[in-house]
């Protein structure tokens, strides 16, 4: 049985999105950004992109899983080519450099086709000096969100922020070697499913995230105030007031 109770449990992802908005809102952030991991982490960002009026993006990203052992993550790949792989567990498990060579090739397809759907045009924003906030529905395993934060690292981010309504303490060790900082909400040490954690937890299509993220954009585009300066949420704080101030 899990440690959580139910009272303990998300309404929602928007439910679990507002409650992450509450912590982040009264912070100080550097030119920030909100990435989402996935389909569900781009729910939880639009509704937090939506009360702090930082701008959100997404980050698209593959597990690397191979078909003898589809149940483990033995890595993540990027959509541009960037791609880590855990060694030691595919000595234990076995697995050959042609297994994984051919799951990348497939892999690197699919996040073409999910880039040509979610960026069109659109690359990811240069990252350099800004303070990132990844953002995801929850966490069980770590192999993705460890690959994401060591390719935003690479792309020059100047502070990795990872934010996700429920974690395992299990992984909140691991996690934390690759990140400046790790909010979560609710630590568990079950290892349930990631829905089992939301009293609601439908599946977001892909239609339905790209229709938040062009929402999210229009959202803060419409909040720009017309010279040239964006919109900021009255309690999210930036390094260049603090700056200014001083």
């Amino acid at each position: 049985m899990d440690d959580l109770w139910m009272s303990d449990r998300f309404k929602n992802r928007i439910d679990a999105g507002r409650l992450l908005a509450e912590r982040l809102k009264h912070r100080t952030f550097d030119q920030p950004l909100l990435l989402a991991l996935s389909k569900g982490g781009v729910s939880i960002g639009s509704e937090v992109s939506r009360i702090t009026g930082i701008p959100l993006d997404v980050l698209l990203i593959r597990p690397i899983k191979t078909p003898r052992h589809p149940e483990y993550a033995i890595g993540a790949i990027t959509e541009n080519g960037y791609f880590r792989v855990n060694p030691r567990l595919m000595r234990r498990l076995g697995l050959q450099e042609s297994e994984i060579e051919s799951v990348i090739v497939r892999e690197r397809e699919e996040l073409k086709r999910r880039s040509m759907r979610y960026r069109t045009d659109r690359p990811l924003p240069p990252l350099g000096s800004r303070d990132v906030i990844v953002v995801d529905d929850g966490l069980m395993v770590g192999a993705v969100a460890e690959v994401a934060c060591e390719y935003l690292r690479e792309l020059g981010a100047n502070r990795i922020v990872l934010a996700v309504p429920i974690c395992t303490r299990r992984l909140e060790v691991r996690l934390r070697a690759h990140v400046d900082e790790l909010l979560c909400l609710r630590y568990t040490e079950g290892f349930s499913s990631i829905s089992f954690y939301y009293d609601s937890y439908e599946y977001v299509a892909d239609d339905e995230a790209i229709r938040l993220l062009v929402v999210a954009r229009e959202l803060g585009e419409s909040r720009n105030l017309g010279d040239g300066t964006a919109f900021r949420s009255p309690g999210v704080f930036y390094a260049q007031d603090r700056a200014e101030r001083s």
